[in-house]
């Protein structure tokens, strides 16, 4: 076998073996003595594949690893993984012995059936995919057509099986929809069926499951599941979900019913948890943060230089200050994506081209004056075309972080002379909102860096559907050119997406990815502002003991790849003694009527909820370890 990548995979379950034709890296123990974290920690080299174990040695990927940050061992439920490089193929061997919360085994035809059920319902995995295929109950191997970050990513993180015993009628058609190369409307009719489907419980191979009796507009339970992942390695008896965002949330963590909470909370209130005792703030690198969106078919902001302008005016220190305290870190490089890692994919000469947009007012009145701009004797700015710059800033009324950053922005550009109302409405509405680019500016995702891989955040923000400049009918979104120039050169935007993002070698991505961080640099289609860090309370005294210390390289982890399900999963989190054995986060989930069991829902109750509870229902093959 022609291997490209090792990773070691520990909690117990994941051994990746994946290499470039030589044997894997030797095995090292993960680190323990890291500093504590700050809001801004120094850019540093890639890290080794380790994991969330605290002990187990772990073999470092090699140079040909898929990402800037290496897949590491988690909650998953492999044994074995390896990649194959002619032809590709991944192959996976399930960990036996794992039942699912119904008392069937956790097999490859769980496995097999999910991936038929994802391609009736066109997802994306199955564009890098040809065929997904169960060679015995415990193995099954993934035919990598169009390898590349994301589909690695796909397999090992993002996709988790549901049970045969529930979908499996609906499985068996969906194998048949592929194996007849069925037409769309065969796969909506399927999908229809798929979603309106109503299962009495919450089926799960983890080691807890909702028990669908506790659910109500308060609050809901996940009871043991005694045969899942860990379980035995767990000593809670139950988690307990509290319906609420962030401001439902605050009281709950005040009156000490939170062990952790996740939201993005306002600095007062974070002043606050740091007053209760017993409580700590985990603040680590999220990779995402908000920035200003324009719509270029509202003038003039189709105007590069406007764009710029608006990038001199607003003191992005400030604002991070103003919106959220010490965890908003204010962006340095604005190279399209988390400052942490620009070191790690760009080299010095092409960091020395960006421009960092220092605040600068001056500046800013300079180049509005050279496009024919002027101000007016009421101190508001003209147009070119002899329009007074007056706009509205959109923004999700309930996300307390934007909402703040967008009252500073607005603020800011009304005191230089252009004048801005903010308009709030509720993150419900938010991505019909983008995508009929129904705004003049909008305050959302600038950064977006969910997995260690900048071309997740240039797709999410430059493509479909919130940017469709050459769309024939329909909405165009903010209407940006996806056909810039840079260094004289014409370069397709999307082109460079792809390159960015093919195979499993970053090396030869990075010219690509420089390519874009320079265009996203000068054009500034979207303003990134700041980066948020986390400020998750937890609860040390009440309930649970056992927290790593908030110095543990753990905690460089995004949100997503989460720290504290990962302590939980592991058994590294114990419960008080004396305590009543539950855990205790919180989350909006789909409440009642609505809400649901099915996994393939929009109303999924177990797909909706917050990170301990999730990974414990369904925990991924791997994560990454940051």
């Amino acid at each position: 076998m022609n291997k490209l990548m090792t990773f070691a995979m520990i909690v117990a379950l994941v051994a990746i073996a994946v290499g470039c034709g030589g044997a894997t890296a030797p095995s090292t123990a993960p680190a323990t003595n890291a500093p504590a974290a700050t809001n801004a920690p120094a850019a540093t080299n890639p890290p080794a594949a380790t994991t969330a174990a605290t002990s187990a040695a772990t073999s470092a990927a090699t140079s040909a690893a898929t990402t800037a940050a290496t897949v590491a061992a988690t909650t998953a439920v492999s044994n074995t993984t390896t990649l194959d490089n002619s032809p590709k193929v991944l192959t996976l061997t399930l960990k036996k012995g794992i039942k699912w919360s119904d008392g069937t085994a956790f097999t490859s035809k769980d496995v097999v059936g999910t991936y038929n059920i994802l391609w009736a319902e066109d997802d994306s995995t199955w564009s890098a995919l040809s065929d997904v295929v169960a060679k015995d109950d415990s193995t099954i191997d993934f035919m990598v057509s169009n390898p590349g970050p994301r589909v690695l990513g796909q397999i090992l993180r993002t996709n988790q099986p549901v049970a045969y015993s529930v979908y499996g009628k609906l499985m068996d058609q969906a194998a048949d929809l592929r194996k007849n190369k069925a037409s769309s409307d065969d796969k909506k009719k399927f999908v229809d069926a798929l979603t309106s489907l109503k299962p009495d419980k919450d089926v799960v191979y983890g080691p807890f499951a909702v028990d669908p009796a506790s659910v109500t507009e308060a609050q809901l339970t996940l009871v043991k599941n005694p045969g899942g992942f860990n379980a035995d390695k767990i000593g809670f008896d139950k988690i307990i979900d509290y319906f609420g965002e962030t401001n439902e949330t605050i009281p709950l963590v005040l009156s000490r019913d939170i062990d952790y909470a996740s939201h993005a909370f306002p600095p007062a209130n974070d002043k606050a948890f740091q007053a209760l005792p017993g409580y700590q703030i985990i603040r680590g690198p999220t990779g995402t943060g908000p920035g200003i969106w324009f719509n270029e078919n509202v003038h003039p902001f189709e105007l590069k230089d406007v764009r710029q302008a608006f990038a001199y005016i607003i003191d992005r220190q400030q604002n991070a200050t103003v919106a959220f305290g010490q965890a908003g870190v204010p962006v340095k490089y604005m190279a399209g994506f988390t400052d942490l890692t620009v070191p790690q994919w760009l080299d010095q000469s092409t960091i020395a081209k960006l421009n960092p947009y220092p605040h600068d007012t001056a500046k800013a009145e300079k180049m509005l004056t050279a496009l024919g701009f002027k101000k007016g004797s009421d101190g508001i700015w003209v147009d070119d075309k002899g329009k007074p710059m007056n706009y509205e800033l959109s923004v999700p009324s309930d996300f307390a972080d934007w909402f703040g950053a967008a009252q500073d922005a607005a603020q800011q550009l009304t005191q230089f002379g252009i004048k801005t109302t903010v308009r709030g409405y509720q993150s419900s509405e938010r991505s019909k909102i983008r995508s009929d680019a129904s705004y003049q500016l909008i305050i959302d995702l600038a950064l977006y860096y969910p997995v260690p891989h900048p071309y997740r955040g240039f797709a999410y923000y430059l493509g479909k559907p919130y940017n469709v400049p050459d769309a024939t009918s329909g909405s165009k979104g903010y209407n940006w050119p996806l056909t810039q120039t840079l260094d004289g050169q014409q370069e397709n935007v999307p082109d460079l997406i792809t390159k960015a993002s093919t195979g499993f070698d970053p090396e030869p991505q990075k010219p690509y990815i420089a390519k874009l961080a320079r265009i996203v640099n000068d054009q500034l289609p979207v303003l990134a502002l700041w980066e948020r860090y986390a400020n998750d309370p937890i609860n040390t005294k009440d309930r649970v003991t056992g927290w790593r210390a908030l110095g543990d390289p753990i905690y460089k982890n995004n949100q997503r790849d989460n720290y504290v399900a990962l302590q939980f999963l592991n058994g590294e989190l114990k419960p008080v003694a004396g305590s009543d054995k539950s855990f205790r986060e919180s989350y909006p989930y789909p409440q009642p009527p609505k809400g649901n069991m099915n996994y393939f829902s929009d109303d999924s109750i177990p797909v909706n909820l917050n990170y301990v509870a999730y990974f414990s229902e369904f925990p991924p093959f791997a994560v990454f370890n940051w």
